[in-house]
């Protein structure tokens, strides 16, 4: 039997803002905490770098030299880090992303206005936080935040460090802080502004301060080199400061041993030492088999080993096996690209199985502003979850908790077996991409919506595997599209002269309005001159991935604009203009970017998204 603490129940979650006049006084405090404290967690956790370098065997080196490593437990479940490689960094991307730190004080300044203005609609009686309290709040971001950049907080690109890690379950955050950071006057600012009352102590050469909310202590303690965030149950922190602080190191630590990590880098191709590891089976087992740890989080919650059947164990174990680890790196950074990749890791039969799922997307206008494609075979999808419900009935789980699924095994097997409807299993996937967007803003003004839209670019690619069955069973349904003539060669087919009376009235201008058929693809595009390349486009052959995304900055920031011009429309609240505004704004200070490019799809190593960013 493990000994622990009673299992109240841990909350930080506010109640309704009408509630007692008893509780009132304390939940008023803690909201402000909350508040309060969010702010800090916000501004120093919101502004890593995600990058990477050219050559692994270069790059391993300064994992080696990163002091800020000895403070991670080597056997971490959890680990994220940035800035470990900032010797590497290109000097533009240094350049690019300290300018972008202007955008992101300007983000979270419009953020927090925001959040202000939503909490005085919210709370209109000021039982919360009155005008003076939200007013401050916008004051101390703007001085902390806004002002300098977060280079007040010790926040430089090229110069900060940051890791992210897990010391007996508890999550810490540590920040190697910058030349010329002020955070001792920060909390002291932070403290006589909020009037909060946080416990302070010296020791082992940190400023800790102890700030309870509830049943939880955020800990944060600093000195000249580091900034350490934490969290913790108030009845248990004392027996965690130290180690939760850095105060006393890990035995094992990373700078002592980066085995775990090298892997990884090796393994999908890191270049630099910034990623982000989360060992999901080894979170698990501390809960599977919590006698094999000695760690204060289990006492607290009264885990207990024998709440699991040893049958319970094994099998949960073994699905844990199969997609064991999230992880997340650079495989490439050069002057004005940055090449990511997260892969959720998962073994070759699953990941294999998996890959059975994607279609086919087609291909689409990739210079387009957006453009967004998905895919499914659900043939195929049938195919595989038939293969996993055999292998239940087969062999029923021993486990207690999953006697449920042995149960209804058969019964979701003849579901799934039934025949698909021939458009179901004819449809792989699609394809669209929008542009050039203009509003009518005389229009919008008059609340005329079949007016509102004077122009745009529209591409519209569906993938099939027969594309004349798909054709003949659309015009059996709709009558008015039998007399239509519909090459299936590719060519471009003008819609304004095959479309029939009684669909000419669609609220587009049909002269630029084409469609293009082959075996496997149908195509429709909307204001491109001539039809544009449509008609090469459904000549080729598309790619097997479950997503793919492409995004052109400067034709996104234009179709952003022109689309918020709408917040003016008069029949809107000036509530909703300005949460339109704020969005826009916020939307727009996040681009640093030129042209992005993501795809997600199962690999040989797992779920995998990769990213292409251009800058």
């Amino acid at each position: 039997m493990r000994a622990g603490f009673n299992n109240d129940t841990i909350f930080c979650q506010e109640r309704a803002v009408v509630m007692t006049a008893q509780q009132k006084l304390f939940r008023e405090v803690t909201m402000k905490k909350i508040i309060i404290l969010g702010l800090l967690v916000l501004g120093l956790s919101g502004c890593g770098d995600d990058k990477d370098a050219e050559k692994t065997d270069i790059v391993q080196s300064a994992l080696a030299e990163a002091e800020i490593l000895s403070f991670v437990p080597a056997d971490t479940p959890m680990f994220m880090s940035s800035g470990l490689s900032n010797d590497l960094y290109p000097d533009r991307y240094i350049e690019v992303m300290q300018d972008y730190m202007v955008n992101i004080a300007n983000y979270v300044k419009v953020a927090f206005s925001d959040l202000n203005e939503s909490m005085r609609q919210i709370d209109k009686d000021k039982q919360v936080m009155g005008d003076a309290d939200l007013n401050k709040i916008e004051q101390f971001v703007d001085r902390w935040v806004v002002d300098g950049h977060f280079s007040k907080l010790g926040l430089k690109v090229g110069e900060s460090q940051m890791v992210g890690y897990l010391v007996d379950l508890f999550p810490v955050i540590r920040i190697q802080l910058s030349e010329g950071h002020q955070i001792s006057d920060m909390f002291a600012d932070l403290d006589q502004q909020f009037t909060l009352s946080p416990q302070v102590q010296e020791q082992g050469g940190l400023a800790i301060r102890e700030y309870t909310m509830d049943r939880m202590t955020v800990l944060a303690a600093h000195n000249d080199d580091y900034l350490v965030l934490s969290v913790a149950p108030t009845v248990i922190k004392d027996k965690l400061v130290t180690t939760l602080t850095g105060i006393e190191k890990p035995a094992n630590n990373m700078a002592q041993n980066r085995n775990r990590l090298n892997a990884v880098k090796t393994r999908h191709g890191f270049v630099v030492d910034d990623m982000f590891v989360m060992d999901v089976q080894a979170v698990a087992d501390y809960f599977i088999n919590p006698d094999n740890y000695d760690a204060a989080l289990l006492d607290f919650f009264q885990i207990e080993d024998n709440k699991l059947s040893p049958a319970c164990k094994s099998e949960i174990n073994a699905m844990l096996a199969k997609a064991p680890r999230l992880v997340a790196g650079a495989t490439a950074m050069t002057d004005d690209r940055i090449d990511s990749a997260m892969i959720w890791e998962m073994d070759r039969e699953l990941s294999q199985d998996m890959a059975q799922l994607a279609g086919r997307i087609p291909a689409a206008d990739e210079t387009a502003a957006f453009s967004f494609g998905m895919s499914v075979d659900i043939l195929n999808s049938q195919k595989v979850l038939t293969k996993y419900i055999d292998n239940i009935i087969n062999e029923p789980y021993q486990c207690e908790l999953f006697t449920q699924f042995n149960q209804q095994a058969e019964a979701f097997r003849a579901k799934i077996s039934q025949p698909l409807p021939p458009f179901i299993g004819n449809f792989k996937g699609f394809n669209m991409a929008f542009s050039d967007l203009k509003v009518n803003e005389q229009a919008a003004n008059m609340n005329k919506p079949a007016e509102m839209i004077d122009s745009f670019k529209m591409q519209l690619a569906l993938s099939v595997d027969e594309a004349q069955s798909l054709i003949g069973m659309a015009q059996m349904m709709l009558p008015q599209l039998q007399g239509m003539v519909l090459p299936t060669d590719g060519s471009l087919i003008p819609l304004k002269e095959q479309l029939p009376p009684n669909l000419m009235s669609l609220p587009v201008d049909l002269n630029s309005a084409y469609a293009a058929i082959n075996n496997q693809t149908i195509g429709l595009s909307l204001g491109y001159p001539g039809g544009g390349n449509l008609s090469d486009l459904v000549k080729q052959e598309g790619q097997n991935l479950l997503i793919s995304t492409t995004a052109d900055a400067a034709g996104y920031k234009q179709m952003i604009e022109e689309l918020f011009k709408l917040a003016d429309m008069p029949q809107l609240s000036e509530e909703m203009k300005r949460q339109l505004e704020s969005q826009k704004q916020i939307t727009l200070n996040m681009l640093y970017w030129k042209q992005q490019k993501a795809t997600v799809n199962f690999t040989d190593q797992g779920l995998t998204t990769r990213i292409l960013t251009t800058y």
